[in-house]
């Protein structure tokens, strides 16, 4: 998966489904849907009643990327709450 179908897809995310995440959750994401694009994914999983795909994000971009969101971590941690 290269970064440009990565960041499409993790922007897709955001603006569709309200998640704040990077790049390696739209490739993770963008390679899940390739795959099941495919005839083994299909046949697997893709076109059987009450087969799920659960996918893991992996990004811990909110806190890098938004500049409000990591002051609001700091504050949480200084306030020693989970974050």
């Amino acid at each position: 998966m290269n970064d440009d179908k990565a960041w499409a897809v993790a922007h897709r995310l955001m603006r569709t489904e309200g998640l704040l995440v990077g790049g390696g959750s739209g490739s993770v994401i963008a390679g899940a849907l390739c795959w099941l694009k495919t005839e083994e994914g299909m046949a697997s999983i893709g076109n059987v009643k009450g087969k799920n795909v659960v996918i893991v994000l992996p990004d811990r971009y909110v806190c890098s990327s938004f500049p409000l969101l990591r002051k609001l971590t700091m504050v949480m941690k200084h306030m020693k709450l989970h974050v």
